[in-house]
């Protein structure tokens, strides 16, 4: 089985390598960008089967990524983390397409088992 590929969309150095190290130690292929407008030009160029995206982010950030994702009807699962944990947040990234919601800081269990429901 091929390794899977997740896109980690994350402007905080140390937090990209942190989420980079546990992905690659969970089995997965790792590229990094560290904004919205980054991440839409890597998915012109490279295939990913997830993306784990951050909200707050300089030159576009995540719930502007989401609505760009949809209406260039890219359909892929994205998976929210952010240390935006209010209620609106949450509501609105699910309601522009994310497929779940992890809230920094987060549990690696969990953001684990999240990423594994949409990719084994």
């Amino acid at each position: 089985m091929a390794t899977k590929h997740i896109l980690l969309v994350e402007d905080v150095y140390y937090n990209q390598v942190l989420i980079e190290s546990l992905l690659i130690d969970w089995g997965y292929t790792v590229s990094i960008v560290k904004n919205g407008e980054e991440a839409l030009c890597s998915l012109k160029d490279e295939v990913f089967d997830l993306i784990v995206l951050d909200i707050m982010m300089p030159v576009m950030d995540g719930f502007t990524f989401l609505e760009e994702m949809s209406k260039a009807k890219i359909d892929l699962p994205v998976v929210i983390l952010s240390a935006r944990n209010d209620m609106k947040s949450i509501q609105k990234a699910l309601e522009l397409g994310a497929k779940d919601y992890v809230a920094k800081p987060f549990n690696s269990y969990d953001l684990r088992n999240k990423i594994a429901l949409y990719l084994d």
